[in-house]
């Protein structure tokens, strides 16, 4: 038979384990809820056995290097690979909804060049826009900021806008020196993206 014990016994057994920790030696990790975890640390360390206070490290050299060498992050949420997948669906959302008042070259331009604040910003904006949440002055507003002139160019006829970029394409655009340009459509409905 399985006994479960109710949240209120779990939490006063908690506080009973817990009382009279001095907080140097409290555990600084966090729990699931967020909050410290506040358990007893091992002995010259930061945190309890439960968040690795027992783990001891690398000991020998060859053990140390294979750390140095190993990918411990995933890149994920790296910025350039934010900068490609935000330009990717910008382009599309653009392409989708035939926006041809956004200069997107200029947008990009922008895009390439951001801070990491100025990014995040600019991101949150496209992403609204991509949602329909957020307008073309928006977006614009957004990339040059609120105390310069905004404005919305006339880069395509309406409802002509170029094929979507790709992510290779983007790629090379955020890596090198190249410069993101729209070649003429050579007898196609679309106008294409070229790399100069």
């Amino acid at each position: 038979m399985i006994h479960c014990q109710s949240a209120e016994k779990l939490e006063k057994d908690r506080a009973f384990w817990l009382r009279d920790i001095p907080p140097e030696r409290q555990c600084q990790a966090k729990n699931r809820r967020g909050e410290r975890c506040g358990f007893w640390t091992v002995r010259g360390k930061r945190v309890c056995w439960r968040h690795g206070g027992r783990s001891a490290g690398a000991k020998s050299q060859e053990g140390v290097e294979r750390i140095k060498i190993a990918r411990t992050t995933h890149g994920k949420y790296a910025i350039d690979k934010l900068k490609v997948r935000t330009l990717v669906k910008f382009s599309r959302a653009c392409y989708l909804k035939r926006a041809s008042r956004i200069n997107q070259v200029f947008v990009c331009n922008m895009i390439k060049g951001a801070t990491w604040e100025n990014f995040c910003r600019i991101r949150r904006v496209i992403n609204a826009f991509c949602l329909d949440q957020a307008t073309e002055r928006q977006v614009v507003e957004a990339i040059t900021g609120p105390q310069r002139d905004w404005r919305l160019e006339r880069v395509f006829e309406d409802g002509v806008s170029p094929e979507p970029m790709s992510t290779q394409m983007v790629e090379e655009y955020l890596a090198g020196d190249r410069k993101l340009a729209i070649g003429p459509s050579w007898g196609l409905e679309q106008p294409q993206w070229v790399l100069k």
